[in-house]
């Protein structure tokens, strides 16, 4: 027989104290029980037999149990002692307690049955909840005996709204698994634009239109041409586009004396080029008449000067057209505005809280261009957003990048110029000639007289040949001996400078422009400070760079090996190489 679980002494106590309680552990852990509470007031406190103590405020196996901190009541042997709650209890025990019975183990409550709990249920005293004895069992699933765990599973389950545990089953369209119930057709998600997924709104088709056909009279050049990191202002303008749109149909609107520029430029976007008109509105309508596109197709118009704008920013303004008709980036106006009359005079400030910088690109449905083309009178506007504002329909706008700026003159340059990460790239050149008798000797294109001349093909000019072989080394173009090779008669003793020439050329067709250069000439003779001043002159002449950027110096080996010797000259080159 199992030993009884430690159970509140409820039998001993009088008055309505018997029914209040809170839930403790067991000492199995499983199971709870009823403990009496504490009483503040000593006249509330509960009396126990075979003892006149204090109140222990714990667990009381038998009345005459021993207290915390007191002696035990009078001794008797196990077989004189009576439980104070179960079948062997007292009498005046269980006239107390009406649900005196024993205990059940865990293990018997699991391997019970329902007849069992259901008279349990049966035996349960009937009346209003403050009634019913507080007491472990009372209720109708506390009987002596409960249904297996699979059972009370299978019982709890067929009741209709409610939980494994008696709770409210949650409503439907609520609960862990809501979210994996597939969505109906008219319950869009809200973060898609997919396709072929009947839970997604499909957005309609993009089309892009890159206007770069100006004639940059305020830049004083070709602006579009002007290189940021590496590439192009127009280049940048229109790889934004189709970063931020991948896979969209689009068309570069250039200058008609250089379209083979721009064709090359949009068969990388998988794009066409058309020639543009003599003025923004005509290149914007010429690239639309192009693209002929539905009416409720997104037309994207971004201008070929402004070469940052963040993918989001192109996204947003695509989504707020799509919805509705027409929308354009802006940026919030940062500083006060004057207002001057002709004079130059201030004549008044502007309120800057309703105003903002209109940017590109704008978006608009294809649809409502067309038919703000057709309202429009013949005019002039400066975007497209101003001519279907004109026609009467409303135009959203988006706020984007204030950094999103427009290349109007040389100091925008400057501004953008670090908004593009430049490559740098550093190269080495070495190069060796011994001497030569009849020959005249000529070191970083100085010719120095009265000096014999060194061995070579062309006319020998160690230094520069080593700088020409750390320029095409940083620039990934190979060495000098590839691009002029001793063994072809043009180069028959040809200055070295047109190497150099050569090789800032190439390095330039890569996107790359020399930064430095630094020379060190290996010679016992001649002395090269009488001349080095001029060789500086000469070689930053041949890079194409001020004289600031070019060093050049000398030094001996003491003496040792060929050129210790004096059987030779040697040059050692560093080169430095951005992008731009």
């Amino acid at each position: 027989m199992s030993a009884a679980l430690p159970v509140p002494a409820q039998g001993v106590t009088e008055g309505a104290d018997a029914r209040r309680g809170e839930n403790r552990q067991t000492a199995h852990g499983k199971g709870r029980c009823r403990l009496p509470r504490r009483a503040e007031d000593p006249a509330n406190r509960p009396r126990i037999a075979g003892h006149s103590g204090p109140d222990p405020g714990g667990l009381l196996r038998y009345a005459d149990a021993a207290q915390p901190g007191g002696e035990p009541g009078r001794a008797r042997s196990d077989a004189h002692r009576h439980p104070a709650v179960g079948p062997d209890a007292h009498p005046r025990h269980r006239a107390r307690h009406p649900q005196g019975q024993h205990r059940p183990q865990p293990r018997q409550r699991r391997q019970g049955h329902q007849a069992a709990g259901a008279a349990a249920h049966r035996r349960a005293p009937q009346g209003t909840r403050q009634d019913r004895p507080r007491v472990r069992g009372a209720g109708p699933h506390r009987g002596a005996q409960r249904p297996a765990r699979g059972q009370r599973r299978s019982q709890a389950t067929g009741e209709r709204g409610r939980s494994l545990r008696g709770r409210p089953a949650p409503p439907p369209g609520r609960g862990a698994e809501a979210h994996r119930r597939p969505r109906g057709p008219d319950q869009p998600d809200p973060g898609g634009q997919g396709k072929g997924d009947p839970g997604r709104v499909n957005a309609p088709p993009v089309a892009v239109v890159v206007v770069a056909a100006g004639s940059a009279v305020r830049f004083g050049a070709d602006k579009l041409q002007a290189r940021l990191g590496g590439a192009t202002v127009v280049q940048h303008a229109a790889r934004s586009m189709g970063t931020a749109l991948p896979g969209v149909r689009g068309v570069v609107v250039g200058r008609a004396d250089r379209l083979g520029e721009f064709e090359r430029l949009a068969a990388e976007l998988g794009w066409r080029a058309v020639a543009g008109g003599p003025r923004r509105q005509d290149s914007v309508r010429l690239g639309f008449a192009a693209l002929a596109p539905d009416d409720e197709e997104v037309v994207v118009i971004h201008d070929g000067a402004r070469p940052f704008v963040p993918p989001a920013d192109v996204h947003a303004v695509v989504t707020a057209a799509a919805a509705t008709g027409a929308a354009l980036l802006v940026a919030p106006m940062a500083d006060t505005v004057k207002r001057l009359d002709e004079a130059g005079r201030v004549v008044g400030t502007v309120p800057r809280q309703d105003l903002a910088r209109a940017l590109t690109p704008q978006a608009f449905r294809a649809g409502v261009l067309r038919r703000a083309w057709e309202l429009a009178e013949a005019g002039e506007w400066t975007d497209e957003a101003a001519l279907v504002e004109a026609a009467g329909f409303p135009v959203r706008g988006v706020p984007g990048d204030p950094r999103n700026l427009k290349v109007t003159s040389p100091a925008d340059l400057e501004l953008l110029a670090g908004m593009f990460r430049s490559e740098v790239r550093v190269g080495q050149g070495v190069d060796v000639h011994p001497f030569a008798a009849g020959r005249r000797l000529v070191l970083s294109g100085v010719e120095i007289a009265d000096e014999m001349g060194l061995s070579g093909h062309s006319d020998a000019d160690v230094a520069l040949h080593a700088v020409a072989d750390a320029i095409l080394g940083a620039a990934g173009c190979g060495d000098i001996g590839q691009h002029f090779p001793p063994t072809e008669e043009q180069w028959r003793d040809a200055p070295s400078t047109v190497f150099v020439q050569r090789a800032v050329a190439l390095a330039g067709e890569r996107g790359f422009a020399v930064v430095c250069c630094d020379v060190t000439i290996l010679a016992e003779r001649p002395r090269i400070a009488p001349y080095r001043q001029r060789m500086t002159a000469a070689l930053a002449a041949a890079l194409g760079v001020d004289e600031s950027r070019v060093n050049v110096k000398a030094t001996t080996t003491e003496r040792l090996g060929f050129v210790g010797r004096g059987e030779g000259i040697a040059a050692l080159a560093t080169v430095t190489l951005e992008r731009r």
